[in-house]
């Protein structure tokens, strides 16, 4: 999956290693705690995800062969880029995107795309950057709350209580 065009320059107190290990562990903690939650918790994070919410890249680099949908004989129809097309064509919003990969990333795809159905209060998105823009990006790197707190001076909403930082 591709990332923005520019994460920026890491500051000069970015957490090393070590404490983006303990981090990972802690949000694997948090990931396990959310999935045995009561139905009264899950409704309080649902009226606050703030906290929780969190973006992170999982594949890089995909090249994309085709963006269209199947007719019923099994052809590709290509789409056309007009979300408002009412011809045969399909538009954007509802194509495929049919992506040359490597068969654990083709696991990883069908993996997301399964639990999509199971997650059904989350989201899956693509964000797609330039060709010619080959500079990898930190895998490692999750977005949450804390991150944009730090990074940008981003002030909580005005109910969110502010989740821990170590």
């Amino acid at each position: 999956m591709a990332t923005l065009d520019d994460l920026g320059e890491q500051p000069a107190d970015a957490p090393g290693p070590a404490e983006v290990a303990e981090q990972a562990a802690e949000q694997d903690a948090v990931r396990r705690a959310l999935a045995i939650l009561t139905p009264e918790q899950r409704d309080a994070v649902r009226s606050n995800p703030i906290p929780y919410l969190q973006t992170r890249i999982m594949l890089q680099d995909l090249r994309i062969q085709e963006i269209g949908s199947y007719a019923p004989d099994g052809s590709l129809v290509p789409a056309t880029g007009d979300p408002a097309s009412k011809g045969a064509a399909p538009s954007i919003s509802n194509a495929n995107i049919i992506f040359i990969v490597q068969p654990e990333e083709s696991l990883v795809l069908k993996w997301l795309k399964d639990a999509a159905t199971y997650y059904k209060d989350s989201n899956i998105e693509m964000v797609l950057r330039s060709p010619a823009d080959d500079q990898q990006a930190d895998n490692n790197l999750v977005v949450n709350f804390n991150y944009m707190q730090q990074k940008y001076n981003l002030a909580p909403p005005p109910s969110s209580p502010v989740a821990a930082t170590h």
